[in-house]
């Protein structure tokens, strides 16, 4: 596939969109968007590497993520053999699975994203970083503090009455430049389940991000998963027939 420059107006949309509220008191509102557009931007292409560790095991993958907008997505591994090809699609709140092995597209439920995404800690939301946390919670500032003229806020997301999440309340503690530093992840009892870390903060595709996120069980902290960019660009020209079921089966 060919990645082409994207238009200048359209890449000045997002700088708008980024400063809109520059003047007028911060909302947690404006600070979750600003998170998600970060690390999406008005599209973006990634290639990722994967570790799941166990207490008796470690295996590492690669894969390759599309997004469009705050809600499309393609994820499709590349490693290893046996798993090429394994892909998600997610277009608007539709999304469909599929294996080479079986030669077919599944449609899965709206509850499978926010579920453990092959075999990992993450689930398929959290690679994808979709739009679900701006749509389906509210979401309030309850901390702050400003070092070295950057401010680090902590945001409590609670899902909205009827919200299709499995989550009581997440909390992310992330950057003024939206940096997302931590985001913990609570049963419906408000008790701690999974948490993610960030680590080595550096500029990535010309946009401040973590190279490495480490999603862990709080129970069990011998028991995580950790994603690392190995390579990423926003802002690009993706052909609309990469989100379609035909790219999902890598047509």
């Amino acid at each position: 596939m060919t990645l082409r420059p994207f238009r200048l107006a359209s890449a000045l949309a997002l700088l708008i969109a980024i400063t809109v509220h520059a003047e007028d008191e911060i909302t947690a509102e404006d600070l979750i968007l600003r998170m998600i557009d970060q690390s999406r931007g008005l599209s973006s292409y990634s290639e990722m590497s994967m570790t799941i560790n166990r207490p008796q095991w470690q295996r590492t993958s690669a894969f390759a993520v599309w997004t469009r907008g705050r809600e499309d997505a393609l994820i499709r591994f590349t490693a290893p053999a046996k798993d090429a090809g394994n892909a998600t699609l997610k277009v608007g709140s539709n999304m469909w699975t599929y294996s080479p092995k079986i030669r077919r597209a599944i449609r899965l439920p709206k509850s499978m994203m926010s579920q453990e995404w092959a075999g990992s800690d993450f689930s398929y939301n959290d690679l994808a970083r979709s739009d679900k946390l701006f749509v389906h919670y509210e979401h309030e500032i309850v901390d702050s503090f400003e070092e070295d003229g950057i401010t680090t806020y902590t945001i409590e997301s609670r899902p909205k009455e009827s919200a299709p999440v499995v989550w009581g309340m997440e909390k992310l503690v992330f950057r003024s430049d939206n940096v997302v530093l931590e985001q913990t992840y609570y049963d419906q009892e408000l008790q701690p389940v999974k948490s993610m870390r960030a680590f080595e903060i550096q500029e990535l595709g010309g946009r401040m991000l973590a190279k490495r996120m480490r999603m862990f069980n709080v129970d069990e902290p011998d028991t995580w998963t950790e994603v690392s960019y190995e390579h990423v660009a926003f802002d690009i020209d993706i052909d609309d027939r990469q989100f379609t079921q035909f790219a999902l089966r890598g047509e």
